[in-house]
């Protein structure tokens, strides 16, 4: 299941209502191919239920990485921090591999549901900066 949230507001009660101390995170770091170096995720447990904090890279190391470090038969909920891929990178395989809902943040959902029109809004931009639409058309 994929839930968008818009504000701490709109995940989960637990969330919210657990304390510091409580939710303390595990941090895992794993490599990416991408010029950022490795990169981290989190986790902790809350009422017998596993969270995960952003989902790793979609290569074959981040999916190792979490088989390897997390019980996926426990993990309920993955929580994305931002849609940069090496933070969401296997969020579509873990919901096919467990029953977690994911959520993602609203603002990013609606990149995506309004790809076509930001990059025409964004190619706009370009060429009122000075950029010739010939260069522009080479990233089509």
């Amino acid at each position: 299941m994929l839930k968008a949230y818009k504000n701490d507001e709109s995940l989960p009660g637990f969330c919210r209502a657990a304390s510091a101390r409580s939710m303390l995170p595990r941090q895992y770091t794993v490599d990416t191919p991408y010029m950022v170096g490795p990169v981290h995720y989190y986790s902790t447990e809350r009422a017998g239920e596993l969270i995960l904090f952003d989902a790793g890279p979609p290569t074959d190391v981040g999916r190792q990485h979490l088989q390897q470090h997390l019980d996926l038969a426990k993990l309920k909920h993955v929580i994305v921090t931002h849609c940069h891929i090496d933070h969401f990178g296997q969020a579509a395989w873990l919901e096919q591999q467990c029953d977690a809902t994911i959520y993602l943040p609203h603002r990013d959902i609606m990149k995506t549901k309004n790809h076509e029109l930001r990059m025409a809004k964004l190619a706009g931009f370009f060429v009122d900066m000075g950029f010739e639409k010939r260069f522009l058309d080479l990233f089509h």
